[in-house]
């Protein structure tokens, strides 16, 4: 059976309170064919200790300055001999063993260059149900915050990545965002109606500093997006985050009765 390479690619700088947690997600995979590196910037807390913990777990790792979380992730492209790359932040983690098989097995037997799935939300005393669905150009290009593919439930071949010369550096908080939107509006991406990672939302997380939305709307500008129709961004948009948070309540109400969800 033909096992691709898999690059796991985690950034880090001073996260010694859940990078064990996030190591411990990969190395535990039950897929067998994973290269995994941690791409530090130069942190001073015990985050390096912790690596070297698990250093024969770890086919590369550096500590050294960066210019930015996208500077080290390129980083971590430029160093993967993987077929398909994938990037774990230091804070989140993968939901379950079979995350990885599951979504290589998937992007094996489709025609898409990458695949996503749902994610879990840990607001620290709970978890939530984060659903999505497969999203084309437009309904992404509505979607604010990316919200619509997770991006550590993304797994992309190598190829692509190479093709679109990685992540656009000159965007410190929503490089991500730029990324797959520059991947939907030349590629298909699959979604796959499993979760398979778990976001960590806390007071120091990007996405809790508010700072993502700003520079959305310069990533709109640099792809000449920013003036798309204005009817059909707030037509698309309306039905986009319709559906999302019909999915999310219907989604809710089940694990409820199910006794899913985790308080």
């Amino acid at each position: 059976m033909n096992m691709p390479l898999v690059t796991i690619i985690t950034v880090t700088k001073n996260s010694e309170s859940y990078l064990e947690e996030t190591i411990e997600s990969v190395i535990t995979q039950s897929y067998p064919n994973i290269e995994y590196l941690i791409i530090d910037g130069k942190s001073d807390d015990g985050t390096v200790d912790i690596i070297k913990k698990y250093e024969k777990h770890i086919a590369y790792w550096c500590s050294e300055p960066d210019g930015s979380m996208y500077h080290a992730i390129n980083k971590g492209i430029q160093r993967s001999n993987g077929d398909i790359i994938a990037v774990l932040n230091s804070d989140d983690r993968y939901y379950s063993n079979e995350a990885v098989e599951t979504a290589v097995d998937l992007l094996r037997k489709g025609d898409a260059v990458g695949v996503y799935g749902n994610m879990l939300v840990d607001y620290g005393k709970k978890l939530r149900t984060r659903r999505v669905f497969d999203v084309s150009f437009e309904s992404y290009l509505m979607s604010m915050k990316g919200t619509f593919v997770p991006h550590i439930t993304l797994f992309v071949k190598r190829s692509v990545i190479n093709e679109l010369n990685g992540y656009q550096e000159k965007y410190r908080y929503a490089a991500d965002y730029d990324f797959i939107l520059r991947v939907l509006k030349n590629y298909r991406l699959q979604f796959i109606p499993v979760t398979l990672a778990v976001f960590r939302r806390h007071a120091s997380s990007i996405t809790a500093s508010g700072k993502i939305a700003p520079e959305r709307d310069l990533v709109l500008q640099d792809n000449g997006l920013y003036e798309y129709s204005i009817f059909r961004r707030k037509f698309t948009y309306f039905w986009g985050w319709v559906k999302y948070y019909a999915l999310n309540s219907l989604g809710l109400v089940k694990d409820v009765l199910r006794g899913e969800r985790a308080v």
